[in-house]
């Protein structure tokens, strides 16, 4: 599971009180020279933050380790882009190197060995299960991986409703959650591999997420804010004012700037969080600091369920569907927007980009004829239509048959 063993360590992060631990969200580093990256939690309450680099081009080569009390020192170097990553019962942590395909393997002593590179590609969040298996976020391919302990890698799923997956985490009934970084979609992945939209988060941007105590916490990178999710989808903001800066606080008064990634102190007291000190343009990742949210306060602040609103694109019926020449997908817009609608493949890949324009408020219908982006007839089986508008994305499943 992500970021510790679940040993029920108390947590040292009051070691260092102050006036400051009076407010809800603190800030516990001085500015960090790096990307923000990844965020781990060892089982003594250490704090590992991946280096992404100065922007989204992601060229970071370190991996921070960060104690309760803030103090901050480079545990591992040599990576290029470090993203997520995850530790093992072992207490080895896995790194992402999103720039060089690869899976990083960093023993507890901080030796590097790389783990895997097969089928890597522009990776990102990894989620740890407990007998050591490995589930990567492909970003550049829309799917996610299986790595065995052994570091032999697998295709897992791919769906059109991955927009560059970035955030992973399981819950305890080995369901799998993933966040796009594309829009603010987080998607359920089940045990037997059903994938669906399980909750949409605001901000059309977002980080990573984590599972604690029968909660999901989202990072809103485009909203400057942190959302808890229940497992039956419902969706509450716990802290973040919504205006991008760095001032510490109240839940709700408190700033974030391009916050990425979240995850809990062993004791569970605690969410980590780390963000831009800055952040004027939305590809900044660096310099950075890591804050800290008490859950606490959480727990005492009112229910405020955030309302997510309709989607002004309404699918309104797809036929035929099995279908043999063509299929018509009529939808319906409630105000003028640009549309991408794609056709994709069963492992997420893109057959044919059929739509990409802007759009009055009304009646439309989207026809495929069974071929590709060269214009050549595809195979029969299930594909996967999406619409992606401004605010959201859609998918549904159409199957052709010859």
């Amino acid at each position: 599971m992500r970021a510790m063993l679940r040993l029920g360590i108390l947590s040292a992060v009051l070691a260092a009180a102050g006036p400051g631990y009076a407010q809800d969200v603190v800030t516990i580093t001085e500015v960090i020279d790096g990307g923000s990256g990844g965020l781990a939690v060892d089982t003594g309450g250490n704090i590992y933050i991946g280096d992404f680099g100065p922007d989204l081009g992601g060229h970071g080569t370190r991996v921070f380790k960060v104690t309760p009390d803030g103090t901050v020192s480079v545990f591992a170097d040599g990576f290029d882009g470090a993203s997520g990553n995850d530790f093992d019962s072992q207490g080895n942590l896995f790194q992402s190197n999103i720039n060089a395909w690869r899976i990083d393997k960093i023993a507890p002593d901080g030796t590097v060995a790389p783990f895997t590179n097969v089928g890597i590609i522009a990776p990102v969040g990894i989620a740890i299960d407990d007998a050591d298996t490995l589930y990567v976020c492909n970003c550049g391919t829309h799917n996610i991986r299986k790595i065995a302990p052994d570091g032999t890698s697998s295709f897992y799923v791919g769906s059109p409703l991955f927009a560059c997956p970035n955030g992973i985490t399981m819950d305890d009934d080995h369901n799998l959650y993933v966040a796009n970084f594309q829009d603010g979609n987080l998607i359920k992945i089940t045990p037997d591999r059903t994938v669906s939209l399980f909750a949409t988060i605001p901000g059309n941007n977002n980080g990573h997420v984590s599972y604690h105590n029968g909660l999901l916490y989202v990072v809103a990178r485009g909203a400057n804010q942190i959302y808890s999710v229940t497992l039956d989808g419902t969706v509450r903001l716990v802290a973040g004012s919504g205006e991008r800066g760095n001032a510490d606080g109240s839940l709700l008064e408190a700033q974030f700037s391009l916050p990425n990634d979240v995850v809990p102190d062993p004791s569970g007291r605690y969410l980590y969080v780390n963000d831009v000190v800055g952040g004027m343009a939305q590809n900044d990742t660096a310099p950075m600091v890591l804050r800290r949210i008490d859950l606490e306060a959480v727990a005492d602040a009112p229910e405020a369920p955030v309302e997510t609103g309709s989607w002004p694109l309404q699918i309104d019926a797809v036929r035929p569907n099995p279908f043999g020449s063509s299929v018509t997908i009529s939808f319906s817009l409630t105000e003028t927007m640009p549309v991408l609608a794609t056709i994709h493949d069963v492992q997420g890949r893109q057959v044919r980009r059929v739509m990409d324009q802007s759009l009055d408020a009304g009646a439309h219908q989207l026809v495929w004829s069974g071929i590709d982006d060269s214009d050549q007839p595809v195979g029969p089986g299930v594909y996967f239509y999406r619409f992606r508008t401004p605010d959201r994305t859609q998918s549904g499943r159409i199957q052709l048959v010859r």
